[in-house]
């Protein structure tokens, strides 16, 4: 059975979801639908299984809580696997030949990211004014604004997302999340054209144009104006529609299209849905910790997904009392099982069920910020991966934050592991659409970060740091960074060695000078662990014949100057090596 090639994101609401009869196909394999059900009534989910199309292998409902057209679209669009989706209503019937006409158009336009058809009434009039003929985003005529449903996508890497503080459900903005959404895609520079072809009929006038002689949609006009415009555009066209206003609304006009620009000014940044994945195994003592500090978190809408790694002294009890207790604080609390033993199997669990546009990886011993994600809000449409130093809590009540490294290179990651478990928030495409970052490496035990940063760095186009600490990393006996590099030694050479395999599987995609400072670094990071094993290691212990290769081949890839500088530091640095790292950075 061949893999879909369109998802039908409909979005739906309480017992709305029982026409959704007339909008379902026939089966057919190049098609999948995805249903966003809101609930905001009392409602047993097992009446699921009463609806006709319950036994349809062919269609995934998606049950939210809470209302707001724009969140239910981003909830389908997160859960979409295939190369294209169309937006979709509960009340819309699709042409019996609908599906072929959006997969052609898609085939016929390779370079189109969103294509843009004609719907009609139930009477088979055009539902607005349409071009004439096949037009680019940037020449449609004025007056024409293309509605959801008539919406279709190729899936990209930064597709974006709809607003939520536009369309129905919002308590101010009513509509306009179409416009505001493909003006977004427009600014990140997707293809975006009409096809003059019918697709679908549906319940007459589009919300807009119900909605036209209502205060809300005046508002609403402002904001989409001050979205799409930006500032000096909205004000002068306020201008321009309020003069030109019948006589006696010219003031009312203009007082509201204004309020729309304000409103657009004073409120929030768009908040995308942030999927916190966090394994655990046998941490019955520091959970309530961890969970105290997900309650205090000053940001919706998350999604905590905890995963259970075989614990056997309750663990798995206290994170089902919490998802009872606390749920209705978030959109989802997760609960998922991995039988492998494995820290980064367990992570590699949780974001195959993430929904979230963008991920956030963290610890069962350790204790979030609360600021962390309000403070990364501004910056989630822009960056592919937003960054904060962490603090670390010692066994003696002692605390020291870490460093920041500016630029975030992959000499500096090698060298010191900046881009950590808990640093980054991630956009979660980056798995799923560049095969450098894959999953986190379930062969390793140890540094098993510092090689998942690395290969984070080669994929990221944008990197955005934070300049306040955030979170508390508690170290301890039981962590594995508590263990001397010698008893770890194998599960260190093995994280060098993928180290290396990561290196030379992008050489040929970068600059050469920053490939060599990237040797250089990892020369250097095995000089010192090295050093360090022959420091903490027993007498009559010594390296393998086959850690010992390791050893000297890492190091001819390094120039023969930085290899005569390191060994020169080596040898001058105090015993204990602290901050050598930084200043062999500086060599790299």
């Amino acid at each position: 059975m061949e893999k879909p090639l369109l998802s039908i994101l409909i979005s739906t609401i309480n017992e709305r979801i029982e026409s959704l009869t007339r909008v379902l196909l026939p089966h057919d394999e190049r098609v999948h639908y995805i249903v966003s059900w809101q609930l905001t009534k009392e409602m047993e989910p097992r009446w699921l299984g009463t609806l006709v199309f319950s036994d349809r292998k062919d269609v995934s409902i998606e049950v939210s809580h809470g209302a707001g057209l724009a969140a239910s679209r981003n909830k389908a669009l997160s859960m979409c696997e295939t190369p294209f989706a169309l937006i979709a209503d509960d009340d819309v019937v699709y042409s019996p030949n609908a599906i072929t006409t959006i997969l052609k158009a898609f085939d016929d336009h390779k370079e189109a990211d969103v294509l843009c058809f004609q719907a009609e009434d139930r009477q088979g009039n055009l539902l607005q004014p349409y071009p004439k003929s096949e037009t680019d985003y940037k020449d449609w005529p004025r007056g024409y604004s293309a509605s959801s449903v008539e919406i279709a996508l190729r899936l990209r890497y930064d597709t974006p997302r709809f607003d939520t503080r536009f369309g129905q459900g919002s308590s101010d903005l009513v509509c306009g999340e179409e416009e505001v959404f493909l003006h977004e895609c427009a600014v990140r520079g997707h293809s975006i054209r009409f096809v003059p072809k019918t697709i679908l009929q549906t319940d007459g006038q589009t919300t807009s144009k119900r909605l036209s002689r209502h205060p809300k949609f005046m508002l609403t006009k402002g904001a989409t104006l001050r979205m799409v415009c930006g500032r000096t555009g909205a004000w002068m066209r306020t201008i321009k529609y309020a003069l030109q206003a019948p006589y006696g609304e010219k003031t009312w006009t203009f007082r509201l299209l204004a309020q729309g620009i304000r409103y657009i000014q004073q409120t929030p940044t768009r908040r995308p849905l942030i999927s916190v994945i966090i394994p655990y195994y046998n941490r019955a003592a520091t959970l309530p910790r961890l969970f105290a500090s997900l309650v205090d978190i000053e940001y919706s809408p998350l999604e905590i997904i905890l995963v259970d790694n075989g614990s056997d002294d309750g663990s798995l009890r206290l994170c089902e009392a919490f998802r009872k207790e606390k749920e209705y604080r978030f959109a989802r609390i997760g609960i998922l099982t991995e039988p492998v033993r494995s820290a980064a199997a367990a992570r590699n669990r949780g974001l195959l069920s993430a929904q979230g546009e963008y991920v956030y990886f963290f610890d069962s011993d350790d204790e979030l910020s609360p600021t962390f994600f309000k403070e990364a809000t501004p910056y989630m449409d822009r960056y592919d991966l937003i960054c904060a130093r962490t603090r670390m809590v010692f066994e003696n009540g002692k605390t020291k934050a870490r460093r920041r490294v500016v630029p975030t290179t992959h000499a500096a990651q090698i060298l010191g592991c900046i881009i950590s478990t808990q640093t980054s928030l991630i956009r979660r495409t980056l798995f799923t659409q560049h095969p450098a970052t894959r999953m986190w490496n379930t062969g390793l035990t140890r540094w098993d970060d510092l090689e998942w940063g690395l290969r984070l760095l080669y994929a990221a186009r944008s990197v955005k740091w934070l300049n306040t600490v955030h979170h508390r990393i508690y170290r301890h006996a039981d962590s594995l960074s508590g263990k001397n590099h010698w008893e770890d030694r194998e599960a260190i050479f093995t994280a060098l060695n993928a180290i290396g395999k990561d290196l030379l599987e992008v050489e040929e995609q970068i600059v050469h000078q920053r490939q060599q400072k990237a040797w250089n670094a990892l020369a250097a990071r095995t000089l010192l662990v090295t050093h360090k094993m022959k420091q903490t290691r027993d007498a009559h212990d010594s390296f393998t014949e086959i850690q010992q290769k390791s050893i000297d081949s890492c190091a001819k890839l390094a120039t023969p100057r930085f290899q005569r500088i390191a060994k020169t530091l080596l040898r001058l640095w105090p015993k204990k090596l602290y901050g050598l790292w930084r200043v062999l950075l500086a060599f790299v």
